[in-house]
């Protein structure tokens, strides 16, 4: 009698997608290491020598670092410029508000609203956002200790203090450990001499001060931040101040950046909170000096710069669960024993995701739905460009198009309304059409000789007729919306 084997069913969609996004990649095992390197000697540097803010050196390194050292070193040169600003401005401003909220109040907000505004529209944003982000929470810190100035400018210093070394010690490992494995942008894609014309030099971005969205942006941040300090001032609960973190943190270019960045954000906290959690009960009691510290912070370590290193897809997860797995082990120079650290950092990640999320919302709405299509229609234009005439030199201008379409789509589905069908068939539509663009690319890129040229045509015709009806519905989007604002 013959036996029948089942056949195996294959895996979950989301599986698959987590092996192939946690899958060995150039460069990515070296990076790690010098993360768990880096991180252990920060510390050991923490404990020995009793320096405060110990979870926020230890996150820093894995913050700052990338799979090339100029990457690393620009990221820590931007971040120590953006501190050393923050905290003296914040010392010499001090002075004249540190008693008076109806001032320090309305600083913040200002601040606050200037840094996220500069970060759209200064060529070096992040050190713009880095900056003003910085000294509105150094501000709404000092709510928390009325009247006690001498702790104030300590507390700031020793920030500055976590930081900087911290930094400085991750660039330092990045150079001396396993430099010959680091991706260089060289090696990555070597760049081609291309003469450009010279323009005159500018700190703003071509066009930046005509675009009102750039204002809208800095607005919908500053209020949804500000009602979170104002929640948690109110009811007394300094622990939640992550709430006004995240509102900052998670505030992107479109919606449904923001949203993958929120799902990112508590996904790691979730993960990296309930190791510590584990850890604090059943590993710290049997741990017996800093060396079983070190091991164990090591091996988490590890596990969250594997993944902070991947593709963008997963990698703001990583760097949370690093974060809030040191919130729990690093409370102190004694064995940690406090679970409300990792309760309060939970309850204020998702109070600012719902603050966040609802101005975004309904506030200026910034869909990343509208930025897809436009997209996509200079997508289909490239390939039936590239049909007709499959030149060599127009491949790298229409992979990078298809990577932006693509990045796009993916960030398209987090705001995707699930209860409007007309939403979900439009989205399956231009879904069908980078399909098609993709199978059309890549039969020209083929060079197959028995395409003839009226089917290139025909092809390329088609294409061009989607990319102007997708150009039109951008446009009449647009009528519509301003039509709405104007009424």
């Amino acid at each position: 009698m013959s036996s029948s084997h089942p056949i195996p069913a294959s895996p979950a969609p989301w599986l698959a997608w987590l092996e192939r996004e946690l899958s060995p990649t150039p460069g990515r095992g070296a990076a790690t290491f010098r993360v768990v390197v880096a991180t252990t000697l920060v510390i050991l540097i923490s404990m020995t020598m009793e320096v405060p803010f110990a979870s926020v050196s230890a996150f820093l390194v894995l913050f700052i670092s990338k799979r090339n050292l100029a990457s690393t070193l620009v990221a820590g040169t931007v971040l120590i410029a953006g501190v050393t600003l923050a905290i003296g401005a914040t010392l010499l401003l001090l002075p004249y508000i540190v008693d008076q909220p109806e001032l320090r109040v309305p600083a913040m907000a200002l601040l606050l609203l200037g840094g996220m505004y500069l970060s759209r529209v200064f060529i070096i944003g992040p050190l713009a956002f880095i900056t003003g982000f910085i000294m509105a929470l150094a501000l709404g810190e000092v709510s928390t200790l009325p009247g006690n100035g001498d702790l104030i400018v300590r507390g700031c210093l020793w920030i500055w203090v976590a930081a900087v070394y911290s930094i400085v010690l991750t660039v330092i490992a990045g150079r001396f450990i396993l430099p010959k494995t680091q991706l260089t942008p060289e090696a990555a894609a070597p760049p081609r001499a291309v003469a450009k014309p010279k323009a005159k030099f500018s700190l703003f971005k071509p066009g930046a001060f005509a675009d009102p969205s750039h204002l809208r942006f800095a607005i919908k941040v500053t209020l949804a931040a500000m009602f979170c300090y104002l929640i948690y001032t109110a009811v007394d609960w300094p622990g939640i101040k992550t709430a006004f973190v995240t509102c900052c943190i998670c505030a992107l270019e479109s919606t449904g950046a923001s949203l993958r960045k929120m799902y990112l954000r508590i996904t790691g906290c979730l993960i990296g909170g309930a190791l510590g959690v584990i850890t604090l009960i059943y590993v710290v009691p049997h741990m017996q000096g800093i060396v079983s510290l070190l091991l164990l912070s090591a091996v988490v370590t590890g596990v969250a710069a594997w993944i902070a290193l991947g593709s963008e897809r997963i990698s703001y997860a990583g760097v949370q669960m690093n974060f809030a797995f040191y919130v729990c082990l690093l409370q102190g120079y004694e064995p940690p024993t406090d679970l409300n650290v990792i309760r309060d950092r939970v309850v204020g990640i998702l109070l600012g995701i719902v603050t966040i999320s609802i101005v975004f919302r309904y506030l200026w709405p910034e869909r990343t739905a509208d930025r897809l299509r436009t997209s996509l229609a200079q997508l289909l234009r490239q390939v039936a460009e590239f049909v007709t005439s499959p030149e060599p030199e127009k491949r790298a201008a229409l992979t990078a198009q298809f990577d932006l379409t693509q990045r796009l789509t993916e960030q398209a589905n987090f705001e995707l309304d699930l209860h409007c069908p007309g939403e979900v068939a439009g989205k399956r539509r231009l879904d069908d059409l980078i399909r098609q663009a993709q199978t059309h690319f890549l039969a020209a890129a083929a060079a197959v000789p028995t395409h003839e040229l009226r089917e290139r045509l025909e092809i390329s015709r088609r294409l061009e007729a989607e990319a102007q009806t997708l150009t039109l519905q951008r446009v009449s989007h647009a009528d519509v919306r301003l039509t709405g604002e104007a009424v």
